[in-house]
């Protein structure tokens, strides 16, 4: 099994089966924007609402295999009906077609699962057992979940995203020497900070984080000249360090640095 994360926004989703499952299909599917057409002759209570809101397309009527799945190019089909016979019948239809398929409960007729979902903001963690034991992958889940919670990564996050846009505004070349240092200055940030120091960065902390980054980075390098002046004691009242604003974002008014584990995954050296 490869894990892969599908692009379905605005592509067309064939959902057949109106139930608990189906809901639960349709209600993913929502989150990523696909465009959803629903075959069922019922439907529970919440699909009939967003068929009202006009969220998906409702055709109230049992599956026609041959019809539904020609009538238009799917990026893929999800069938969670009872009837065993028909889902088989029309996922072996869709692999006919080149249509990726999910026949619910039938793993043998399945292109693709659902996993277990951790979602925190931009921030989406699937856990999955290939069907073998769906249980113990949602077990496994919420233990995740806990852990990235108590982490802070969510905020981490969407704070690291304001500070590479800002940065990229100030470094906005294509050339590949632009690229590497934009690169450089955010593996510095990303690996020399805890999650929650990442996530306590304000708006202004993160202006001035860049400002003094981009000072760093354009100083020359040490010589035998000018080793004396570049280790000498910093001017109080010049640019600081923005390795130092960083323990300034997390005290200033926040009481006690977090005792949170530092950034807890060394990226392994470069084999030559």
């Amino acid at each position: 099994m490869l894990p892969i994360a599908y692009q379905l926004e605005h592509k067309p989703v064939l959902v057949v089966g109106g139930g608990d499952v189906g809901t639960s299909r349709v209600e993913r599917l929502l989150r990523v924007k696909a465009d959803i057409t629903l075959v069922c002759p019922d439907a529970t209570p919440e699909l009939e609402k967003l068929e009202r809101d006009k969220k998906l397309t409702w055709i109230r009527r049992r599956m026609d295999i041959e019809t539904d799945l020609q009538s238009q190019h799917w990026a893929m089909v999800l069938t969670a009906i009872d009837d065993r016979e028909t889902s088989i019948e029309a996922a072996k239809r869709a692999r006919e077609l080149r249509i990726p398929v999910n026949a619910a409960d039938i793993p043998e007729f399945c292109d693709f699962y659902f996993g277990s979902t951790i979602e925190r903001g931009p921030l989406q963690v699937m856990v999955s057992t290939g069907g073998a034991a769906p249980r113990l992958a949602r077990r496994i889940r919420m233990a995740l979940e806990n852990f990235i919670d108590e982490l802070e990564v969510e905020g981490a996050i969407t704070r690291v995203s304001k500070l590479r846009s800002q940065l990229r505004q100030k470094l906005s070349g294509q050339d590949r020497d632009t690229t590497k240092r934009r690169m450089a200055l955010m593996s510095d940030v990303c690996d020399e900070n805890s999650f929650a120091e990442l996530a306590a960065f304000s708006d202004e902390n993160i202006e001035e984080m860049i400002e003094n980054m981009l000072l760093e980075s354009d100083s020359p390098e040490p010589t035998p000249e000018t080793t004396e002046h570049v280790t000498s004691p910093p001017d109080p009242e010049g640019p600081q360090p923005w390795h130092s604003l960083v323990r300034e974002a997390i005290q200033c008014g926040n009481g006690p640095e977090p005792e949170v584990p530092p950034y807890p995954f060394k990226q392994a050296p470069r084999k030559s």
